[in-house]
C-alpha cells in the first residue's frame, strides 16, 4: 500500500488517501506517483490538439474572404424557375424536388411565411422557395432560396454542413437580412414560429 501523493498531512496518517496499486505498480513501472493518466492528457492536448485548432482557425481575413464567397453564392443560383406553375412542371420532369417542411423550416419566418414551399434541383445545389398562397417566388433576405455549393446528400450531407449550413448560421442568407445567430439557432431547437421579425 502506498500514500497519494496528492493529499495528506504529514503524521496525521487518517487524512491520507491510501489505495493499492494494480498494473501501475511504482516500484516495477514508470508510474511513481499513480498520476501518470492525466499526465497523458495534458500532453495530448497541448501537443496534438492545439496545432489542430491553430492550425484551422482562420484570420481575420481569411473570414472576410468566406463571408464574401457566403453572400456571392447566389449569382450562381441562376436559371430556377420563376413562377410556381414552372416549378411545378421542373417537379413532374424530375429536375426539381419539394422538400419536406421539417428540411424547409428556415424558409418559413414569420406568419406571412408559414406555407412556404422549398424546392432543390437534382443536383442540390440550387434552391427555390415559393409561397403557394401568392404563388410568388419568395426572395426576401430571411426566407429564400440560396445556392448550396454541395448538395444535402453529399457524402452524408458533411460538406453542406460546412459550406453552406454553418456559414449561413453565422452571417444568415444577405448583408439584408435581419435574423441573427441567436434568431437561426432558435429556429433550429424551437422552429420558425420561434422568431418574430417586422414585416415577415
Amino acid at each position: 500500500m502506498n500514500t497519494d501523493s496528492l493529499g495528506g498531512v504529514v503524521g496525521e496518517l487518517l487524512s491520507h488517501n491510501v489505495f493499492a496499486y494494480c498494473k501501475n505498480n511504482p516500484i516495477m513501472y514508470s508510474d511513481p506517483s499513480g498520476h501518470f493518466p492525466i499526465l497523458i492528457v495534458a500532453i495530448i492536448a497541448t501537443i496534438v490538439i492545439a496545432p489542430i485548432v491553430m492550425a484551422f482557425a482562420p484570420t481575420y481575413s481569411e473570414r472576410e474572404t468566406d463571408k464574401t464567397q457566403h453572400y456571392n453564392r447566389q449569382s450562381f443560383n441562376t436559371g430556377i424557375p420563376e413562377t410556381y406553375d414552372d416549378m411545378q412542371h421542373s417537379v413532374s420532369k424530375g429536375e426539381y424536388e419539394q422538400l419536406p417542411p421539417s428540411q424547409s423550416i428556415y424558409h418559413k419566418i414569420g406568419k406571412y411565411n408559414k406555407n412556404n414551399e422549398k424546392y432543390v434541383s437534382k443536383d442540390g445545389h440550387k434552391e427555390a422557395v415559393f409561397n403557394p398562397t401568392t404563388r410568388k417566388l419568395v426572395i426576401d433576405p430571411v426566407n429564400m432560396g440560396t445556392y448550396n455549393f454541395n448538395g444535402p446528400k453529399d457524402l452524408f450531407g458533411l460538406p453542406h454542413l460546412f459550406r453552406d449550413v454553418i456559414p449561413y448560421y453565422i452571417w444568415g442568407n444577405s448583408p439584408d437580412d435581419p435574423t441573427n445567430f441567436f434568431d437561426r439557432m432558435k429556429v433550429t431547437i424551437l422552429g420558425p414560429d420561434s422568431v418574430n421579425i417586422k414585416g415577415y
